[in-house]
């Protein structure tokens, strides 16, 4: 019982992970539209919202890390890892190919 338990706790945590990219992205795209009108002749209340959204993307990434910390002490709980990368070093690339 105790197992499922865990596993529902690191479920929870990981859909917290997802939840805070995804508004994160939201960001992102906000930023990225209010940056393309302030190149094409925004005036300063253009800038202003632009680095608004730019500190809130700066925000979420915070966010975005704490939430993943927490994921990985879930994950360590029930003996599992959270994989952060893929190997791509100079000797995988020779022995792949």
């Amino acid at each position: 019982m105790e197992r499922k338990t865990e596993l529902e706790e690191v479920r929870l945590s990981l859909e917290k992970v997802l939840k805070a990219i995804t508004e994160t992205q939201t960001e992102l795209e906000a930023a990225k539209n209010w940056g393309i009108l302030d190149i094409l002749g925004g005036d300063f209340l253009t800038s202003m919202l632009k680095r608004r959204r730019i500190q809130k993307v700066n925000e979420g990434i915070e966010l975005v890390g704490e939430k993943l910390k927490r994921a990985q002490k879930e994950l360590a709980d029930v003996n599992l890892t959270l994989v952060t990368g893929i190997a791509d070093s100079r000797n995988d690339r020779l022995w792949d190919i």
